[in-house]
């Protein structure tokens, strides 16, 4: 690790790529970090946004479009020498500006948290209680369910599924796909990040692998009316028109139904 001095700027050129920081207290970075200290005749602070725009124009690509940096790349990357007053200028101006915009997300972020609460608090009370406020309860037996109407009942998932798939609850690849697995065109290949929140799947992150690989996991294709379901997050996802022949990860877990 590098002991990067206080009022030093960091950039992420690995991961996080494009990620920056001010430092102010004395801190140790790795590999993955660039260190920016301070000059006489460079702000920091307008390093700080200007970094954001001019580093990252002279980064490589990999195959997936992911943004490759090293030490000689920022190095040689091109950036506007202006005077010392207008660089005060320009970071002043951008703080404010960018307070004002910060404000604004963290308001709608907010807001989106309440929305997806409200939204799960109406798919709860659907599910567990029906449509009918009047209609007569019971009590279902668990705890988390509470009463249910007279006329439903409780059972394990597994009855109803199909119970004439040989793998009526897949459990995906168990990390048989690696990322170095991954192409460009083949079979489609769903991981749990292509799962949304409610606006079907998100195909623009999607990879693919070869029909060799897609062999190998035929136990997690995909058809249409499975349910996929997260396991690292609260995701689920009806299959209704899923690219023809694709497979899931080891991160979501498959249903399939009658």
């Amino acid at each position: 690790p590098t002991l990067v001095p206080s009022n030093s700027l960091l950039y992420c050129f690995k991961l996080s790529v494009g990620q920056v920081a001010r430092t102010t207290f004395d801190v140790y970075t790795n590999e993955a970090i660039a260190s920016f200290l301070p000059l006489d005749n460079i702000s920091l602070d307008y390093l700080f946004y200007s970094s954001q725009v001019c580093i990252i124009e002279n980064a490589n690509e990999n195959i997936y479009g992911a943004k490759l940096l090293n030490q000689d790349l920022i190095k040689n990357a091109t950036i506007l020498d202006i005077p010392y007053d207008d660089q005060v200028s320009i970071s002043d101006y951008l703080d404010a500006k960018c307070t004002e915009i910060d404000a604004l997300i963290a308001a709608k972020e907010k807001t989106n948290v309440l929305l997806k609460e409200r939204r799960q608090s109406i798919i709860y009370e659907a599910v567990t209680k029906g449509l009918n406020p009047d209609a007569p309860m019971k009590d279902s037996g668990i705890e988390w369910i509470g009463e249910i109407p007279t006329d439903w009942d409780v059972c394990p998932i597994k009855y109803l599924l199909d119970k004439n798939h040989p793998y009526p609850i897949g459990d995906g690849d168990h990390g048989m796909i690696k990322a170095d697995d991954y192409l460009s065109e083949g079979i489609p290949y769903i991981r749990v990040l292509n799962l949304t929140w409610g606006d079907g799947l998100n195909l623009e992150t999607l990879v693919y692998i070869s029909e060799e690989m897609n062999n190998r996991i035929k136990n997690s294709e995909l058809k249409p009316n499975d349910i996929l379901i997260a396991k690292t997050f609260d995701r689920v996802r009806v299959i209704d028109s899923t690219p023809q022949g694709g497979s899931y990860d080891g991160e979501s877990d498959i249903l399939k139904k009658y």
